[in-house]
């Protein structure tokens, strides 16, 4: 059976914001993958890393209690996530990276493949992050990052009361000291 914790910040499919809310039985399944390689040039160190997940998330059997019918998606899973990192490794003191993520569309509720709503679904988006970081010492670096470079806008909630965009283009500078 799949069931949902049901919370102010995290409404169940039914709308209920306390208690549990029993969907139905369901199939979840899937495959990940996950590659990785270092080529290496000299003195600096090419990392490049992918990894794939493909999930199907489906009602298996009609609830006559929650709705759901034999099928019918379930809510927050989406189909496809993928995520690739290129990266450049100089020494021991600095590297950076590129990552690049998508994110596929998901149901907001369970059902959502049989509603014609455009506020059932999620947006699928692409968001891409860089950063670079050198190390002074063993335990002294320093670090740049530029998350959502392109500043890509997506809709990636609907739950709790309305829309959700993602994080948008955000630059940080620091000092990591660790001790």
């Amino acid at each position: 059976n799949k069931g949902e914790s049901c919370s102010n910040s995290q409404p169940c499919s039914n709308g209920a914001v306390d208690g549990t809310f029993v969907t139905g039985e369901a199939v979840i399944a899937g495959v990940e993958l996950q590659l990785g390689h270092v080529f290496e040039t000299g003195d600096i160190a090419w990392p490049i890393s992918l990894a794939y997940t493909y999930s199907q998330a489906e009602a298996s059997r009609d609830s006559t209690q929650s709705g759901v019918l034999d099928g019918d998606k379930l809510a927050s899973v989406p189909e496809n996530t993928m995520s690739l990192r290129l990266g450049a490794q100089v020494g021991a003191r600095w590297d950076s990276y590129a990552v690049v993520k998508y994110i596929d569309s998901m149901c907001v509720k369970a059902s959502c493949n049989r509603q014609a709503s455009p506020f059932g679904e999620t947006e699928d988006f692409v968001v891409i992050d860089l950063g670079s970081r050198y190390a002074f010492t063993e335990t002294l670096s320093a670090f740049v990052k530029l998350e959502n470079a392109l500043d890509e806008r997506a809709i990636v909630s609907r739950q709790p009361d309305g829309a959700r965009p993602n994080k948008p283009r955000t630059a940080l500078v620091g000092v990591e000291w660790m001790f």
